[in-house]
């Protein structure tokens, strides 16, 4: 049997997102047998998301000091482990190029090859550093590195003219389809009884609109008080979120669930899923959603890819939170119980399954090592 391949994930959040959910849907199903995963953990104060979970698969998780309280000793520590390690793949899963840590020494080093995986396709109007600096490093990408995305649109604004291969934000299939005992289970554990559930799966960032959604649900709330918004996910704008909620006289219809790790089964709670998100790399949890039934809106920002079943609708932003509130509610007035199915068979045949993206990631590090091995 050939030595493992050995991979080291850098960026990985104590966040339970879309890009930690990726790296830990590979994980999980990849070949332990010929792939290892290791992790960098530079937060002070919190571990990165599914840590437990990744110490019982097997992986080494290296905790360093923060960005933020010693940039020169992030930045030596990572250094050092990137090249004690005898990685074959640094792996960064990134949203923008904002900080790019590391890089350069995976680029000096002959027997490691960088991988960089574009998670978004924007930048948050109020981060103008960030911008500044992820257009800055951008001449990184031109280097002779191995550049995925999670979408068409991710690829184009973070690589440029550069070539680039889609890894779609696959998932299980199997997990997500609808079930209706865990339904009828998770609506007793919530109390929900006949009420139509709304639901949104993502952290609090502006990004994610979640001031717009609550007005949304403000405006389905005022006329029909048969509704319940289910918030699953945190992040800095919680507490603004939440004296939102009282402003509006909702907390009794507004449930902030906090990070969870039984999305699967809230989402057969859930009869519609609102993400008015001004910008999205791809959306995996709307893929989740329309896997196990779940009507979706969306706005106009989401990229076609996500749109893999007569489920979801795209709304414009432009139009107002009555707007988005009327077609959700004259969408949803005919909608019986008893046409609720599972959507996996779409999914999975479009190579939106798990399966289909371990295949497709396996081939790649066992190709680029091979032309490596080649090149020797």
């Amino acid at each position: 049997m050939y030595p493992k391949i050995k991979v080291l994930h850098i960026g990985m959040t104590p966040n339970f997102g879309g890009v930690e959910a990726y790296v830990m849907n590979l994980y999980r199903n990849i070949d332990k047998r010929k792939v290892q995963f290791d992790f960098i953990d530079w937060y002070a104060n919190k571990n990165i998301a599914y840590t437990e979970e990744i110490k019982r698969l097997g992986g080494k998780i290296y905790k360093i000091q923060s960005r933020r309280r010693s940039p020169i000793s992030n930045f030596s520590q990572l250094n050092s482990i990137i090249r004690q390690g005898n990685y074959q793949y640094i792996y960064y899963n990134v949203n923008s190029l904002s900080d790019t840590t590391g890089m350069k020494s995976v680029l000096n080093l002959s027997n490691t090859k960088l991988i960089v995986h574009a998670h978004n396709d924007h930048i948050e109007l109020n981060k103008p550093f960030t911008l500044i600096f992820h257009m800055l490093h951008k001449y990184f990408m031109k280097q002779n590195i191995i550049r995925l995305a999670c979408s068409d649109n991710a690829g184009k604004w973070m690589f440029g003219n550069n070539q680039f291969t889609v890894i779609p934000n696959a998932i299980d299939v199997d997990k997500y389809k609808f079930n209706a005992d865990v339904r009828l289970s998770y609506r007793k554990k919530f109390s929900v009884g006949s009420k139509t559930v709304y639901g949104c799966v993502a952290r609090f960032s502006p990004q994610k609109n979640h001031d717009f959604l609550i007005k949304i649900f403000s405006e389905i709330y005022r006329k029909d008080n048969d509704s319940l918004l289910l918030l699953i996910g945190d992040g800095q704008l919680k507490k603004n979120l939440k004296q939102q909620v009282e402003n509006l006289n909702l907390n009794s219809a507004v449930k902030f669930l906090g990070m969870r790790g039984d999305i699967n089964n809230l989402l057969q709670t859930v009869d519609v899923m609102i993400a008015p998100s001004l910008f999205e790399g791809f959306g995996i949890s709307v893929l989740e959603a329309q896997c196990a039934g779940v009507s979706c809106y969306v706005s106009d920002a989401f990229n076609d890819e996500v749109m893999q079943t007569p489920l979801i609708k795209k709304v414009p932003l432009s139009q107002s939170a009555e707007q988005w509130a009327n077609q959700i509610l004259l969408g949803q007035k005919n909608v019986k119980e008893s046409k609720r199915k599972s959507h996996d068979v779409e999914i999975e045949k479009n190579g939106y399954s798990t399966n289909s993206m371990v295949v497709k990631m396996e081939q790649i590090f066992a190709d680029n090592l091979k032309n490596k091995e080649n090149n020797l």
